[in-house]
């Protein structure tokens, strides 16, 4: 069931599923409120989630039922695993440690002043690091001793999301900022650099895949993007979603995408099980183009196929008969492929709705026509 978002993949890899495991998988309370980080503890075979607005630690199991790991423990923000022990940003305090087979609090390392620290990864060596976006600053934390330093503090500018980069030994760092950087901090040396420039805004979350794919979340766009393993290309368009996804999480060992969406209070579980580029090999079409919508007229989901011969920045959005912008569909760099998306007009009116496809310089629209 999809409701509001949506999975970009190119026609022929449709079948692979987006999962909506939360509220709409079960018939189950959503324990979900501001869900803000997603990790995955691989003894229980399930996925924590934290929740801003509540600071309760929820878990999904896998087939899509929640319930409380733990409550009132500041569980507000980042989150990352370290065997059964699962490291908490809990915002206002400092970083907390729970044994996930015990439910006790192991570690606890207050952060002096803290206010709104957000995400939360590990080294190999025992070592945590928190990002602090509106100080512009990044902690280090030594697990064994249970004390913190200020690890980076120039050079940086509203760090957000952090993730482990094993192979180099460096943090990667996205930033809630317009045209945010990625950038790294080397673990041999405690040097900053820029890994690559970008032109997207407000980023939230990044995180690798086993290929050591990068993906970072958008605020700015609502979309999920991935940069191939060397920051060569482009960043292309993973997914897109109905809004502001944070802190998002791979699991490698089920290749699933986790993408808490953080004002609609759920998770989205997209399988990650081909890569775009190999997916588009073979399939590249001489024209753009955006194919009429099907069913038309639908009730309440219809699908909008589009075509392009080159690799460019795509926008799909969907306006009503007044003219004003109803969502966004696909904005980012696609490579040349036919893809498909799915439109749902579950909360909107009956009517006539227009699709507006652009591409570089070209422009086409499609009539679509919702009737309940």
């Amino acid at each position: 069931m999809i409701i509001g978002g949506y999975m970009l993949r190119p026609i022929r890899l449709f079948a692979s599923l987006l999962l909506l495991l939360s509220p709409f998988f079960s018939h189950a309370q959503n324990l979900l409120n501001q869900p803000e980080s997603v990790t995955y503890h691989a003894a229980d075979n399930r996925y924590l989630v934290s929740n801003w607005a509540t600071g309760h630690l929820v878990a999904i199991d896998s087939a899509g039922g929640q319930s409380y790991v733990l409550m009132n423990q500041s569980c507000f923000a980042g989150l990352h695993i370290i065997g059964d022990v699962v490291y908490v940003s809990c915002r206002y305090e400092g970083v907390r440690g729970f044994d996930l087979t015990t439910g006790l609090n192991v570690l606890n390392v207050p952060i002096p002043g803290a206010a709104n620290i957000n995400d939360i990864t590990a080294d190999n060596v025992g070592n945590l690091y928190v990002s602090y976006p509106s100080e512009s600053k990044i902690y280090k934390i030594n697990v064994a001793a249970a004390n913190v330093s200020e690890f980076m503090t120039t050079g940086l500018y509203a760090p957000n999301g952090l993730c482990f980069d094993e192979l180099y030994n460096r943090i990667l760092i996205c930033s809630y900022r317009n045209n945010s950087p990625i950038q790294a901090i080397n673990l041999d040396d405690s040097t900053l650099s820029t890994v690559t420039t970008t032109f997207l805004d407000g980023l939230d979350g990044i995180t690798m895949d086993s290929d050591r794919n990068v993906y970072v979340s958008s605020w700015e766009t609502n979309t999920v993007y991935r940069f191939d393993s060397t920051f060569t290309n482009p960043p292309l368009v993973f997914s897109t979603h109905p809004d502001d996804p944070a802190d998002i999480f791979f699991d490698t060992i089920n290749n699933i995408l986790a993408v808490p969406l953080f004002f609609t209070s759920q998770v989205e579980f997209i399988p990650a099980t081909t890569s775009i580029q190999e997916s588009t090999v073979g399939i590249t079409p001489m024209n753009v183009i955006l194919y009429p919508n099907y069913p038309n007229p639908f009730n309440p989901t219809t699908r909008l196929t589009f075509e392009i011969p080159f690799a460019d920045h795509i926008s799909l959005v969907v306006y009503n008969i007044t003219g004003q912008e109803v969502t966004s569909l696909a904005n980012g760099w696609f490579v040349p492929g036919v893809y498909q998306l799915a439109f749902d007009g579950t909360q909107l009116p009956s009517g006539l709705y227009f699709a507006r496809l652009k591409a570089g310089d070209f422009s086409q629209v499609q009539k679509i026509l919702l009737l309940k």
